[in-house]
């Protein structure tokens, strides 16, 4: 998502339009969202990003950009206790001046069925998590938090916020 990210800056602005945030969701595609700035030609945004999907009160639009499909990666060893991953998030929060928060496991209505296979010793949590440092400061703490999976990420130019939420994986 980052590289996309990246890729996505080159429709950062142009004559009366501004990117007012970038997504990127489940690792498919990054949508840039404009907002048209004072008296923002609608013809200038049709011209110079054709794909970009307009909205009907012509103040707003969308453009989504393809990703490359990711591999499918897979454990081979067994995940940290979810304590661990709980002080890694928080000390990340600290050092980063941000905010990580890690959901409890849901737990079964009565009369639910568990959808975990037979002898599944972790479980998955959702998890999320804020902050207003550069990607290349937080990507490298993130990777401390080892067994997760980011299913969407979010950038804010006008405050310069990151966003992510995911799922994060660990023993019971």
């Amino acid at each position: 998502c980052l590289s996309a990210f990246r890729d996505a800056q080159v429709f950062h602005a142009f004559p009366g339009w501004a990117a007012s945030k970038y997504t990127c969701q489940g690792g498919e595609s990054v949508t840039v969202s404009f907002v048209r700035v004072g008296s923002g030609q609608i013809s200038a945004i049709r011209a110079l990003v054709p794909d970009a999907q307009l909205f009907d009160d012509g103040r707003s639009g969308v453009l989504a950009l393809p990703m490359p499909a990711l591999p499918r990666v897979s454990a081979t060893a067994e995940f940290a206790p979810r304590q661990r991953y709980q002080v890694i998030g928080l000390d990340l929060a600290q050092r980063l001046n941000g905010a990580f928060a890690l959901q409890a496991s849901r737990k079964l209505l009565p009369g639910e069925s568990a959808a975990v296979m037979p002898n599944q010793a972790w479980n998955a949590a959702t998890w999320t998590y804020q902050t207003q440092a550069p990607a290349i400061v937080w990507a490298g703490a993130i990777a401390r938090l080892g067994s997760i999976s980011v299913d969407t990420l979010t950038f804010t130019p006008a405050d310069n916020l990151w966003q992510l939420s995911g799922y994060l994986y660990a023993s019971d």
